[in-house]
């Protein structure tokens, strides 16, 4: 007679053919790392050898077309050495001045929640007195976009004053 498999020998055996299958899956996986990194080892070139050839140098005139162009790029140049110099200027200016921002964003985040505040109880007693929720409602939608623009002002404060 044949008697049930017990509980420990059904974990037992799917143990042994997880493990069966991972040792497969850890051979291929070796397999396949080893034919990749040989491949691209064939696939590195050495340097041709070059026969021993004097290259010479020989100068030629410069067409109107291409004079123009080397014109051209250098008036290029020019340029933008000329607008590197500015914004160099300005940098210098703006860390003379001591570069502090977060006096800007501070303003910005009061005003923004001031607003917040003062466009919606605009918005309330328009819209109790004349009964039309129109005006109240577009007032209502500011006040909150204006906190909304003053909590975002104040995160990029905090964020620069700690930094």
């Amino acid at each position: 007679m044949k008697s049930n498999p017990s509980y420990f020998d059904f974990i037992f055996n799917n143990q042994f053919q997880m493990n069966f299958s991972m040792k497969k899956l850890c051979t291929l996986l070796a397999l396949v790392l080893c034919l990749v990194f040989t491949q691209s080892a064939m696939a590195v070139n050495a340097p041709a050898k070059t026969a021993d050839v004097k290259t010479e140098v020989v100068k030629k005139e410069m067409t109107k077309k291409e004079s123009r162009q080397l014109k051209k790029q250098q008036r290029k140049a020019e340029r933008l050495q000329k607008r590197i110099a500015k914004f160099e200027k300005k940098m210098e200016k703006r860390s003379a001045r001591g570069n502090d921002d977060s006096k800007k964003w501070m303003k910005f985040w009061l005003i923004g929640w001031a607003l917040g505040l003062l466009l919606p109880i605009i918005g309330l007693v328009i819209g109790t007195s004349s009964g039309g929720f129109g005006i109240a409602g577009v007032l209502f939608i500011l006040g909150s976009l204006a906190w909304l623009f003053g909590t975002i002002s104040l995160i990029v404060w905090l964020v620069k004053k700690v930094s």
